[in-house]
């Protein structure tokens, strides 16, 4: 993933345009290498890259994705990452992490 948004990953794997090209005998050159393709999924992608709100915007990625995944299976996850970290809380205030689940040290600062 490019960008911290669904989108980035959402669209690239399940949008029909990602598929590239119409013969199943040529490869696909974008990311959907499934060649999944649902109407009602490519207008929920487009719907949601095109609004500014972003509570709105994530309704659209969810319903998209529970077609897509939960519906017709075009991906099956097989795999779930999970990272831990410690930190002391007493010492350190203002932890926080990122989309990546990286601290953002621009923040941390000693209690």
């Amino acid at each position: 993933m490019d960008y911290p948004s669904r989108g980035d990953i959402l669209a690239r794997l399940l949008s029909t345009r990602e598929i590239g090209t119409r013969n199943p005998a040529e490869p696909v050159p974008g990311d959907n290498i499934g060649r999944y393709s649902n109407p009602r999924v490519d207008r929920l992608l487009d719907q949601a890259q095109l609004t500014a709100d972003e509570r709105a915007r994530t309704a659209a990625y969810e319903r998209a994705e529970r077609i897509a995944i939960g519906e017709d299976l075009a991906l099956i996850p097989l795999w779930h990452r999970h990272q831990y970290r410690l930190a002391n809380r007493d010492r350190f205030v203002n932890l926080r992490m990122d989309w990546y689940g990286n601290a953002d040290l621009a923040l941390i600062s000693l209690s």
